[in-house]
């Protein structure tokens, strides 16, 4: 168990896209304490519904008024509410971050927070054994398929990490 995440919606859009991006979803939630995904960041997520992501395991948080209705100017430009709201969680809260998202992951380092890549994660669910090598790299491929800023140096990139574990 590693805590609690926080996770954006570039990752579950990539995960929802993949053929066995569910399994992944479900993995996370197995592997983190809880994951927390915020009602405005799940809205984002067009093809999974608040309660599909409930039944994998993620954990839908409301956001509070005072959330929205914050400047946020004392955070960096650049960032979307949606990120803002991200970052504000892990900083009152200590929490992991999942994202792709450049921005936001040196937000949330610059604060001292733990942030993941997607991929990242694969490699800690099969060096738990939550999930195999096979699926993470058929997740992966699937990811590529869908989502044009997955390069083929990002993959390279994750097979080394892959082939790196001894199970």
């Amino acid at each position: 168990m590693a805590d609690i995440a926080i996770c954006d919606a570039n990752v579950l859009i990539d995960l929802i896209s993949a053929e066995k991006g569910r399994l992944a979803i479900r993995a996370l939630a197995e592997y983190f304490d809880r994951i927390v995904v915020p009602d405005i960041v799940i809205m984002e997520v067009h093809d999974l519904s608040e309660q599909e992501a409930i039944d994998y395991g993620l954990t839908i948080e409301k956001v509070p008024l005072d959330y929205l209705i914050d400047d946020y100017s004392h955070m960096r430009a650049g960032l979307s509410l949606q990120d803002k709201v991200i970052l504000r969680y892990v900083l009152e809260n200590s929490w992991h971050c999942i994202t792709n998202d450049r921005l936001l992951r040196n937000c949330c380092s610059d604060a001292g927070a733990t942030v993941y890549w997607e991929f990242e994660t694969f490699i800690i669910l099969v060096r738990e054994n939550i999930i195999s090598k096979a699926d993470a790299l058929a997740i992966v491929r699937d990811i590529q398929c869908n989502n044009v800023t997955i390069t083929d140096r990002i993959v390279d990139d994750f097979l080394e990490k892959l082939s790196l574990i001894l199970n």
